[in-house]
């Protein structure tokens, strides 16, 4: 088993080659997925490992609350700092490893995880 608390900081000073150099999901990806898990702007993302929020992002429109939650205080940082300059207002970045979520978070209609899951302890997440 992984032990999370020594990769809490792993990625801090990395969120600026994710944003320049990590590719973006395709709309038609995103379309997709939407078309298949049926989204229509109402209840909540989750998404694990969201990192600067590269699939957190495209799929906020399609919820009434999207939460990105990640181990790195430097990639949230960048996500808040883009929502903050787009003015995107339903989406929320929580300091919490995957491994960690539980009842308290509430509900979701759609959970998902990037280029992040393998990172993680799959079985605890």
């Amino acid at each position: 088993m992984k032990d999370v608390s020594q990769d809490r900081e792993t990625f801090d000073g990395t969120a600026y080659y994710y944003l320049k150099y990590r590719g973006q999901y395709s709309k038609a990806l995103i379309d997709i997925l939407a078309g298949t898990c049926h989204l229509s702007g109402k209840g909540r993302l989750l998404d694990l490992g969201c990192g600067t929020g590269k699939l957190t992002f495209p799929l906020a429109p399609y919820f009434e609350e999207a939460i990105g939650i990640d181990i790195s205080s430097d990639m949230l940082q960048s996500a808040q700092s883009q929502s903050d300059f787009l003015g995107i207002k339903q989406l929320k970045w929580v300091k919490r490893s995957s491994e960690e979520i539980g009842e308290d978070m509430g509900l979701f209609n759609l959970i998902t995880s990037g280029d992040a899951f393998h990172f993680m302890d799959r079985e605890k997440a």
